[in-house]
């Protein structure tokens, strides 16, 4: 088989599993031949994970010292924590140092899952991400340290200049209440100057936030001279897994919010806005958003994406609402693409009458038609309680009725979809 199937034919095959992030089936494909197990070893070795305990990490070490024709083909790595309840010994820092030491090549990096409750994060860390020399996307979630203030002093010592950075959930938690479901992250206020190691400011291209969104020591952090901020090309403000109390943005953080967002403004064409729910207190981002006066100025967006953080986030109302509050404050002329991703719980078969006949249609049909708008997508992902029938056609044709002149102007994509999407596949879109 292997020897009568075109090379051509092998490449698309390998190229659609790997797009579908299925290691088991890029293995699969490795075993039908020695021919396809050497066109799907870059894909199997692309991105590999180191987890705690201490064993992930020497095992990789050993794996790479035996088979270093593996070492160029790893361009990514993730690690996590997996050993956090174990009885196993945690990662040393001279095992840290030692694996890293093979993969300075490495150009992103994922960090996830990690607390320093016991102070390995500092210590094996340190030691990992110092050694790291030509990383450039740079990915922190759900990382926890005994200070908020912890965090910047810690990511500076990347010897390298970073272009794409997510912050999600990370820095400290404040001590919380046993019932409450979710810790609050803290914040550090006004941090004093953490410069990069390297020497050179880190020339940022693609920023996510989520629970840092709307922190004074994120974005202080992010207007010293530490970065270079007039590349940002894309900006995702997410909202994150986190109680707060606050009813608004402090004064000083929109204050350093409108600065940020005026030093970004030339340079940035795309600009995500991940909301989670209807409250304010989960969407503080969006609270700036709606009556910040610098939207005007983002004189080279060229594509809005408006999406909930997670499922039945975005009801249709509050979509069509927030996007009908934010076009017209926008800078039009160059504004060319919209993405809206709608969560719409069917609970009976009236729900889809009901949704395609909200007022709030017409005014975005409005909208749109005064627009420069060359694309406009409208994702709708069904949460189908009724029955096993498939509604989603239906659920198009609604919404194609719903928006006359943009449909009639032939940029309309409408797509109705089972609410099966995540955030990051989401995201990744933009």
């Amino acid at each position: 088989m292997s020897q009568s199937t075109p090379l051509e034919l092998v490449y698309q095959i390998i190229d659609i599993v790997a797009k579908e992030r299925s290691l088991p089936a890029l293995n699969t494909c490795s075993l039908v031949s020695r021919a396809w197990c050497h066109y799907t070893r870059p894909y199997v070795f692309q991105h590999i994970t180191i987890s705690n305990p201490n064993s992930s990490c020497k095992h990789w070490t050993r794996r790479l010292k035996s088979a270093p024709h593996l070492i160029p083909l790893i361009t990514s790595v993730a690690l996590v924590d997996k050993g956090k309840h174990s009885e196993h010994p945690s990662w040393s820092v001279d095992a840290a140092r030692e694996s890293a030491q093979t993969l300075t090549h490495v150009r992103s990096l994922s960090i996830r899952d990690f607390d320093d409750a016991s102070g390995d994060f500092v210590g094996h860390h340190c030691a990992f991400i110092s050694n790291l020399r030509s990383l450039q996307s740079l990915s922190l979630h759900r990382v926890e340290l005994e200070t908020a203030e912890q965090l910047f002093p810690f990511l500076s010592i990347i010897p390298s200049t970073i272009s794409s950075l997510s912050l999600r959930n990370i820095g400290s938690h404040i001590p919380y209440d046993e019932y409450w479901e979710v810790q609050p992250i803290s914040d550090a206020g006004a941090i004093p100057l953490c410069l990069p190691s390297s020497g050179y400011p880190w020339r940022l291209r693609n920023l996510t936030l989520s629970s840092t969104e709307v922190r004074q020591d994120v974005f202080s952090w992010l207007l010293s001279p530490a970065f270079d901020l007039s590349c940002l090309h894309s900006l995702a403000l997410v909202a994150g897994f986190q109680d707060d109390t606050r009813l608004h943005v402090d004064q000083s953080i929109s204050a350093l919010m409108d600065q940020f967002m005026t030093t970004v403004a030339p340079t940035l064409r795309n600009l995500t806005l991940a909301i989670r729910g209807e409250g304010t207190s989960d969407n503080l981002h969006i609270d700036y958003i709606k009556f910040t006066s610098v939207l005007s100025e983002l004189t080279s967006l060229g594509k809005l994406i408006l999406v909930s953080e997670h499922r039945r986030g975005l009801n249709p109302w509050h979509a069509l609402s927030l996007c009908n509050q934010l076009l017209p404050r926008l800078h039009q002329p160059t504004l060319k693409e919209l993405v809206l991703v709608i969560d719409l719980d069917l609970r009976s078969t009236a729900d889809i009458q009901s949704f395609g006949t909200l007022p709030e249609w017409a005014s975005l049909d409005i909208n749109l038609e005064s627009s420069t708008f060359r694309d406009v997508l409208i994702v709708v992902e069904v949460s189908n309680n009724v029955s096993a029938n498939n509604y989603n056609e239906e659920v198009e044709v609604w919404v194609r009725r719903a928006l006359p002149r943009v449909h009639s102007r032939r940029i309309l994509q409408v797509q109705a979809k089972e609410a099966r999407i995540i955030l990051r596949q989401r995201l990744a879109a933009s």
